[in-house]
């Protein structure tokens, strides 16, 4: 998890020395989906990690559990859907 936070995060860094333009712009259009679910997944953890006061499943609540894995399907119908 904190890769990930770590990796998101340095994204932003980096535009700022990037001196040809937005870094987003020289991405491959296919990384941005892959991007947001990993933001979405972050925060939904983070959101899960913080809200921690009803343990019932993986140390998160439900609601966290059921979000993950709705943003996991969504994620995966629209990654196989292109």
């Amino acid at each position: 998890l904190g890769s990930n936070f770590f990796d998101v995060m340095i994204i932003p860094i980096c535009d700022i020395f990037y001196r040809k333009g937005e870094i987003f712009s020289h991405v491959a259009k296919g990384n941005n989906l892959t991007i947001s679910l990993v933001f979405i997944f972050g925060s939904l953890m983070a959101w899960g990690i913080r809200a921690r006061n009803k343990k019932i499943f993986w140390r998160f609540g439900l609601e966290i559990a059921l979000m993950l894995i709705l943003a996991a399907l969504l994620g995966l119908f629209f990654i196989l859907r292109r």
